[in-house]
């Protein structure tokens, strides 16, 4: 990982650097030349044998000419900090890789419990023109232990510079504190402590697009972790017979809308979120779809055990359902993944004869369907 100014092989960029393997000893082919300060990251796991499972590793270990700079132990995870995992790996990797790389430093507002013997939060510095030894020693819950060694050749002297792409910023962000931006039709309040570590925040908008009111809000970069839920806030003339069937939604790479919430204050309709991304205003008018799956009136129920639906929304989504039978509320299994909706009959007391199913299914604008089918048992 690069810092500032920091040149490795004569880019500021952070670099990833394929290794090899001799035994369980690793390395890389080429020595890199670093000048400033830098930090490491590894991308590793455990396997048992006869098992292609890819586990997690129990301890990672970095050490600078034999002296230990760095360790984080999984003995134990507190539920209440588990989301600082976020800070804990390359977030924005995983996001575009899939791969967990963990990172061999620290975040300045990184609570994991996790770390002992770390000098300057893993941050490498030399202030010399010389080699220098790194090792990277990983081991898993029984004690079998891998070794990643090779030499780094810092330098004083500032190398050529290739620059990365530099994106204008609009204000600093700090951890430590509460953080405001406001811009034309749009604001985001966020409470200290809501990010891992302060950021340039970058803001733009792009012209309207079909389906949404206003324009699209790109705030910073979702390859970016929040930490805590923030206010955001969006302005756009809507119709007033649209008002309640509005919503603030995140619009993904593949033009998807996913729904965030939102109710009207201020003349801003207002949600919390815990992302960064392109954010917008749509319309939902649509109401949910109520697909028979086993049931349609006037069936006659004689094996049969269950009652199967399908639910769907493909706007803001299902808030709420509600099964009866005879009036009565009946307890319903919903998968969300494969949009199923189940009611069994040995969890009830349901007697022999004719019956009324109901089936009220709501949105997250309140589009109401409702379903009535009669059935022998």
């Amino acid at each position: 990982y690069s810092f500032n100014n920091t040149t490795i092989n004569g880019s500021t960029e952070s670099q990833i650097f394929n290794i090899k393997k001799v035994n369980n000893n690793y390395s890389i082919s080429k020595t890199p030349i670093i000048n400033g300060d830098f930090a490491l990251g590894i991308y590793t796991y455990d396997k048992s044998n006869e098992s292609h499972n890819k586990n997690g590793v129990y301890s990672i270990k970095v050490s600078v000419d034999s002296n230990i700079i760095y360790e984080f132990t999984v003995d134990k995870l507190d539920f209440s900090t588990s989301r600082y995992i976020n800070a804990h790996i390359d977030y924005k990797e995983k996001k575009e890789s899939r791969n967990k790389y963990h990172r061999c430093y620290k975040l300045p507002h990184n609570k994991l419990s996790n770390y002992s013997n770390v000098i300057n939060n893993g941050i490498i510095s030399f202030n010399d023109n010389d080699l220098h030894l790194l090792q990277v020693e990983v081991v898993d819950i029984f004690g079998n232990n891998s070794t990643l060694s090779f030499n780094v050749k810092s330098t004083l002297k500032n190398s050529s510079i290739t620059k990365i792409n530099e994106v204008n910023s609009l204000t600093k962000f700090f951890y430590k504190q509460p953080n405001i931006f406001k811009s034309k039709d749009f604001e985001m309040h966020m409470e200290a402590n809501s990010i891992y570590e302060s950021l340039n925040l970058t803001y733009n908008t792009q012209d309207s697009i079909d389906g949404i009111f206003g324009v699209l809000h790109q705030v910073h970069n979702d390859k970016i972790p929040v930490h805590k839920k923030y206010v955001l806030s969006i302005k756009a003339n809507v119709p007033s017979s649209l008002n309640e069937k509005v919503f603030i939604a995140k619009k993904d790479e593949y033009n998807n809308f996913w729904y965030k919430g939102g109710s009207w204050k201020n003349g801003f309709l207002r949600t919390k979120v815990r992302e960064f991304g392109d954010f917008c205003i749509v319309a939902d008018t649509i109401n949910p779809e109520i697909v028979e799956v086993n049931i349609f009136s006037g069936k006659v129920l004689n094996s049969q055990s269950t009652i199967k639906l399908k639910i769907k929304d493909k706007q803001s989504g299902i808030k709420s359902y509600r099964g009866e039978i005879n009036g009565k509320w009946i307890l319903m299994d919903y998968d969300a993944k494969r949009n199923l909706l189940k009611f069994d009959f040995k969890d009830s007391n349901i007697s022999k004869g004719k019956h009324i199913f109901t089936l009220k299914v709501i949105d997250n604008v309140g589009n109401t369907t409702n379903y009535k089918a009669e059935f022998t048992y």
